[in-house]
């Protein structure tokens, strides 16, 4: 299905200051829920702020209460995008053509990728960027009414894009990710 709309992103200041605020190197370089460690990258972006702060582990909730974490600075960026193919994992009918249940997507999966054991979220990730799939809309693991958006950023299909929100602010540089990818299996 193809979807255009607003995500946001929380980053460490230095990685802006960096001026990579679109890189999704650290997933390349950590591993992340749909991509396994040094396999590709992936952009993971969130539908809220809110979201993405307890995504980026920025706040927790701790008996009922918001706690924010003592850190280095961040900075909160909003994300247009334009994608021709998204997968929503959110779906029921998509969870019953893959035999699973949307519990199985939230299951930890950093101690198995530390221990080198098959990750059900990671397989899925693979297989999507395998057949050429621009992105997976995927339920938060950390927030129950959170949705994520997973890009596989070298998948990106001529005419999509994820591009930062500046505004009219002429200070702030223009960052956007333009889709080359030219699919031949979808």
């Amino acid at each position: 299905m193809a979807q255009q709309g607003t995500f946001f992103r929380s980053i460490d200041l230095a990685y802006f200051q960096l001026g990579t605020p679109l890189s999704a190197m650290g997933s390349r370089t950590h591993g992340g829920r749909y991509n396994h460690k040094g396999d590709f990258e992936a952009l993971y972006v969130a539908d809220s702020q809110r979201t993405a702060l307890y995504e980026t582990r920025a706040i927790y909730n701790v008996s009922g209460k918001v706690v924010g974490v003592r850190q280095a600075p961040r900075v909160m960026m909003s994300l247009d995008y334009e994608l021709a193919d998204i997968v929503d994992l959110r779906a029921q009918t998509t969870l019953d053509a893959l035999g699973i249940k949307v519990n199985d997507l939230k299951l930890p999966w950093k101690l198995a990728q530390s221990q080198n054991k098959p990750i059900l979220t990671q397989r899925i990730g693979a297989a999507a960027r395998a057949v050429e799939i621009e992105a997976l809309l995927v339920p938060s693991a950390r927030v129950s009414s959170g949705t994520n958006l997973v890009i596989f950023t070298d998948r990106l299909r001529v005419g999509s894009m994820v591009e930062l929100y500046v505004g009219t602010l002429s200070t702030v540089p223009r960052y956007a990710i333009k889709g080359a990818f030219k699919a031949t299996i979808r």
